[in-house]
C-alpha cells in the first residue's frame, strides 16, 4: 500500500500482484477460489456504495478496497465460473409463442 500510495509506477507494483495471483491459484481449490473472488467482489460493491453515502474513516477497509481494486481484474476466474458463462446448444423459445390460459 505504502508503494501506492507514494505513486508508484503501475510496474512496478504489477509483481507484486502477480505474486499474489500465484497465491490464490496454487493454495485454493476451484470452491475457495470462487468463494475469494466472490467475497472480493461483493466487498468492493458494498464498500464503493457505502463510501459514497457515509462518512467514515476506517483506513484499513480503503486499503483493502484499493488493494482488491487492482487485484480482482487479475484473478483468472474459477472453471466453474467459466463453464456458467458458455452457452448451451438448447433450442430457445420462439419469441411468437405465447402462453395459454385456457
Amino acid at each position: 500500500m505504502r508503494l501506492y500510495l507514494s505513486g508508484t509506477d503501475r510496474d512496478q507494483l504489477d509483481p507484486i500482484l502477480d505474486a499474489c495471483v500465484a497465491t490464490y491459484m496454487e493454495h485454493l481449490d476451484e470452491d475457495g477460489q470462487a468463494d475469494f473472488k466472490g467475497k472480493a467482489k461483493a466487498f468492493l460493491r458494498t464498500y464503493n456504495f457505502l463510501s459514497s453515502i457515509l462518512s467514515y474513516t476506517n483506513t484499513e477497509w480503503e486499503k483493502l478496497s484499493i488493494f482488491l481494486e487492482f487485484l480482482v481484474p487479475k484473478l483468472p476466474a474459477p472453471p466453474t465460473e467459466t463453464r456458467a458463462c458458455i452457452p448451451t446448444n438448447r433450442p430457445h423459445e420462439s419469441s411468437t409463442t405465447r402462453p395459454s390460459f385456457g
